[in-house]
């Protein structure tokens, strides 16, 4: 898998996590990103185990932690949404 993709989907997935957080304000910063990874990755593994790419599994919750890492270093919604914005319009 070229790093490209990865770059794209984990930009895709920091511009939704800056709009669903901004839906949800009343969550703290921490909780919301500890639940958004751990569900983006759930969601993940278990798709990827429906359709058959069991190797991609390790490889999908990386980047999922990386996700989370990345939002928490960020600290603040506006600042996912454009960080998002570039990493998925740039490839």
């Amino acid at each position: 898998m070229p790093y490209g993709s990865l770059f794209f989907l984990g930009g895709s997935l920091s511009l939704l996590a800056g709009g669903v957080k901004l839906l949800l304000r009343k969550v703290g910063l921490r909780q919301f990103v500890i639940c958004y990874s751990a569900l983006v990755g759930i969601v993940g593994v278990l798709r990827l185990q429906l359709v058959g790419f069991h190797f991609l599994i390790a490889g999908w919750l990386l980047m999922t932690f990386c996700v989370g890492g990345l939002l928490l270093s960020l600290h603040g919604p506006n600042i996912w949404a454009i960080a998002g914005q570039f990493g998925a319009f740039s490839c």
